[in-house]
């Protein structure tokens, strides 16, 4: 599995009306995995949407969404009281 990191920044909005801008990263639960150049390549090569693959081929296979990987989503600032 794989970190993602959002590019863009966000704004939320507390019951104050106070703004907080934020960016959002999604961690899995699984652990985050890596290859090395040589098996990317291999990979990528016979498969370039491997990563897609491997949360959407559980699925087809199974026909449960229950089997895709939980994925962490923390809010990148300080403190923070919402509700969402």
């Amino acid at each position: 599995m794989m970190q993602g990191f959002g590019v863009n920044t966000f704004v939320l909005v507390n019951d104050k009306n106070e703004r907080t801008f934020v960016k959002f990263h999604f961690t899995p639960e699984l652990g985050v995995h890596s290859l090395v150049w040589d098996e990317a390549v291999k990979i990528a090569g016979a498969d370039p949407d491997f990563h897609r693959s491997a949360l959407f081929l559980p699925v087809l296979m199974t026909g449960k969404i229950s089997t895709v990987p939980s994925i962490t989503v923390p809010i990148l600032n300080g403190n923070l009281e919402f509700k969402l």
